[in-house]
C-alpha cells in the first residue's frame, strides 16, 4: 500500500468505484477485517484494493 499525504489519519484509500462489484467487495472485506481487529488482512485487502483500483479505474480519482 502507498500512503498518500495528507495532514493525519491512516494512509488513505480509494472509495469504491460505483458499479464495480470487485471494488465494492473489496471494501466490505476490509471494512470485515478491520471489525474483526486483523490488521494483516486488513493490509492484504487493502493493497488488493489500490492494486485492483489502479489497474482498473486509472482515470478515476481517489
Amino acid at each position: 500500500m502507498i500512503p498518500l499525504p495528507h495532514s493525519s489519519g491512516p494512509p488513505a484509500m480509494p472509495t469504491p468505484v460505483k458499479g464495480c462489484a470487485i471494488c465494492v467487495r473489496l471494501d466490505k472485506a476490509r471494512q470485515a477485517a478491520r471489525k474483526r481487529g486483523d490488521q494483516s488482512a486488513v493490509d492484504k485487502y487493502g493493497s488488493a484494493v489500490v492494486a485492483h483500483h489502479l489497474k482498473r479505474h486509472r482515470g478515476v480519482s481517489w
